[in-house]
């Protein structure tokens, strides 16, 4: 499939991206000029077909399985307790930072905004502590034999 202009949805487009970049064929023909309907929008419905997200929803919901890890299975170790509630503040911490619920944005512009940015270093190193008090805890039953 061959063509010198294509006239094609942003949905459709993006969607032929991800076929193409998984190597099971394309939707749409090579062309020397795409035009878009609705290209004001390609911004936002990219962003939903190849970028990330992760809401201070989610942190919590983490923080909270930490805490419920803790309390039910992992008593011996409070350090998942104290990483559950600097998880729980630094998300919250964050979140504020960002003003109005429900940002959406460029991460590169966002962290532009220093008192943004050590929010974000300050959750983005919580985060490493959780793991890493985790990947210890887990090592240390394995260690013990109990399977986990």
């Amino acid at each position: 499939m061959d063509a010198d202009v294509v006239v094609v949805n942003h949905h459709l487009f993006l969607a032929d991206m991800v076929v193409k970049e998984s190597g099971f064929g394309e939707l749409i023909p090579e062309a020397d000029v795409m035009i878009f309907d609705e290209a004001h929008q390609l911004p936002d419905i990219a962003s939903q077909y190849f970028g990330q997200s992760l809401s201070s929803r989610q942190l919590l919901d983490l923080a909270k399985d930490i805490t419920i890890a803790y309390r039910t299975e992992l008593k011996d170790t409070q350090q998942l307790q104290k990483c559950a509630d600097r998880l729980a503040q630094s998300a919250q911490d964050f979140r504020l930072q960002l003003g109005e619920p429900g940002y959406r944005g460029n991460l590169r512009e966002l962290l532009a905004n220093p008192q943004i940015q050590r929010a974000f270093l300050l959750l983005d190193d919580t985060l490493e502590l959780c793991y890493d008090v985790a990947k210890t805890v887990t090592g240390a039953f394995r260690l013990a034999g109990c399977g986990i």
